[in-house]
């Protein structure tokens, strides 16, 4: 397919099961590196015209497997090609692979008439690193978030800012297991969500999220998310939703329902307040900067909620019913304090049947 969007530069092929498997990366390129593996060859692919002489790698197989360091072996030859005739047709007529066409980039993911915007953690990387990679050198996390947005050998999801490096991968953390990141000092995670413009296009490029820590007493809405980018967009519309400006918000993965908790405050406005969650139990936190002025922001928030010892009462769920937390000072969490109840109002209508 000559649209195709995807790159293979190398692949391997199980004599046993015969499946061949595809990579975007070349195996003897750094930080990659090749093992031993029982009934398994390593190919590279390279496209050359007929009848030319190329520069060939020859891979030798990787012994000691379980050395600490990568093994990087490359032995080259120079081998003539010559063109091989299959009925009426030549080696030339077939392309295995096609780069993507020009000017296409990873913004693809979104509409066109999204904007981008990039959950933010500081000192961690994912702890099970993908291989479909590409890596480009950055200086900061801003041009780390524009070069996702306009790679064009794959539709970036996700980052990882080092120093002065950019590792862009087409997969994304999972979320919901505490094991999905790793304490990294001097890296940044970054992931790629999708917003409608109207609806982000007050907000800045990154957003600060923080693993596992909670901001306690200015919870004034709790919502369903069933992932994190719908926890996101309740914050983002909670202004039209629930007559209030949301400025952070937590999100539970491993919470079926009530697990997206919108704050009034963040840990800028309330940083005695901003604690670790319990042990063991994996939350998102994260931030949403506005990109207006400080007197817009001031005016946004002047006719914000009176506080209140409860949350406001929730939207009506599945089973008509509404709820709300008393805002209590023994729990970190609000969820774990009372709750309080109620069916929702039902409108009701007389008919009359004319006759």
């Amino acid at each position: 397919d000559p649209n195709s969007e995807w790159v293979c530069r190398s692949l391997t092929f199980d004599h046993h099961w015969k499946i061949c498997d595809l990579f975007a990366v070349n195996g003897t390129n750094p930080p990659h590196f090749l093992t031993e593996y029982l009934d398994r060859d390593y190919l590279e692919y390279l496209q050359v015209n007929p009848s030319s002489d190329v520069h060939l790698t020859q891979y030798s197989t990787v012994s000691g497997a379980g050395n600490k360091e990568p093994i990087y072996l490359t032995a080259s030859q120079n081998t003539e090609i010559t063109e091989t005739k299959y009925g009426s047709d030549s080696f030339s007529d077939y392309q295995l692979v096609h780069q993507k066409l020009a000017n296409k980039s990873g913004e693809k993911l979104c509409r066109n008439e999204d904007v981008t915007r990039y959950a933010m953690i500081s000192n961690y990387e994912r702890l099970n690193s993908a291989t479909d990679v590409h890596f480009v050198k950055s200086e900061s996390l801003e041009e780390c978030a524009r070069a996702c947005d306009q790679d064009e050998m794959f539709t970036c999801t996700s980052v990882i800012h080092r120093t002065k490096e950019c590792e862009l991968s087409v997969s994304r953390a999972t979320h919901k297991s505490s094991d999905d990141f790793i304490f990294k000092e001097n890296s940044t995670y970054l992931e790629k969500f999708c917003f409608s413009a109207s609806l982000a296009e007050a907000t800045e490029k990154l957003w600060p999220t923080i693993l596992d820590h909670i901001l306690v007493g200015h919870v004034m809405e709790v919502v369903d998310a069933d992932s994190l980018i719908e926890c996101m967009t309740a914050c983002l519309q909670a202004e039209q939703r629930f007559s209030f400006m949301c400025r952070s918000a937590m999100w539970y993965p491993n919470d079926k329902d009530q697990n997206c908790l919108l704050n009034t405050e963040n840990r800028e406005t309330h940083p005695n307040v901003f604690v670790a969650e319990d042990q063991g139990v994996r939350m998102f936190y994260f931030e949403i900067p506005r990109t207006r002025n400080k007197k817009e922001i001031s005016d946004a928030f002047r006719d914000d909620p009176v506080e209140d010892d409860y949350t406001q009462w929730s939207l009506c769920n599945s089973s008509n019913v509404q709820y709300r937390y008393l805002k209590c000072k023994d729990q970190t969490d609000v969820r774990k304090c009372p709750q309080q109840t109620k069916l929702c109002k039902r409108s009701n209508f007389q008919f009359r049947i004319l006759t």
